[in-house]
């Protein structure tokens, strides 16, 4: 009996060694998200690098590359398009001829805050045009995205916001020029952004 008492753990033991892996888990958790983080990062920046290969090869057999999203707003193209996010910008890009086999997705889904009729936004990447004629007042990237081409790719980034309301974290002021970077926190606002040529 007394053997058998000697040989178990004490309650102060199993204590130590629940505090220790606690312990372990509080530092390896934070690291794990991080580096999903990045991955999803690198993901998106691969993914639009991809896309404007295609959308090049597009344009160089079509004179001119696939309508955005918020020419797929008009009325005579069905006049439904979400914060630049509609899956039929790219499908130019996949049928008839492949220039990709799919379209990528986003790995940074975003649907606004508050706003729960609205469809998911970010499930592909969002893209507009540069619109020499000033069609609408997406017709300057330079101007409203901080960047100059003839066309934007973006994700939302991990912030997964853009334009900051009251109910978002710290209340601050992101917006369309903000470009995501991870030096300023890998969960850190600003969208991810490719330029066209």
């Amino acid at each position: 009996m007394n053997a058998k008492h000697r040989n178990a753990f004490t309650l102060v033991e199993l204590l130590i060694v629940v505090a220790i892996i606690a312990i372990l888990a509080a530092i390896a958790v934070p690291n794990f998200m991080e580096a999903q983080t990045r991955s999803k990062v690198s993901r998106a920046k691969t993914d639009m690098r991809s896309l404007a290969t295609a959308m090049e090869a597009y344009r160089a057999d079509s004179h001119g590359y696939p309508l955005d999203a918020w020419s797929l707003a008009l009325p005579q193209y069905g006049g439904k398009a979400y914060y630049g996010t509609d899956v039929r910008t790219f499908i130019p890009l996949t049928t008839p001829v492949a220039y990709m086999g799919s379209i990528p997705y986003d790995p940074f889904p975003f649907r606004p805050k508050g706003q729960p009729e609205l469809p998911k936004i970010g499930t592909t990447y969002c893209y507009c045009m540069a619109h020499p004629d000033a069609a609408h007042w997406y017709s300057e990237i330079t101007d409203i995205y901080g960047g100059r081409g003839k066309w934007l790719m973006y994700s939302f980034g991990p912030f997964a916001r853009w334009y900051t309301t009251s109910d978002n974290v710290g209340n601050l002021d992101v917006d369309a020029t903000a470009v995501y970077d991870p030096t300023n926190g890998t969960n850190s606002y600003g969208l991810i952004k490719r330029f066209g040529p």
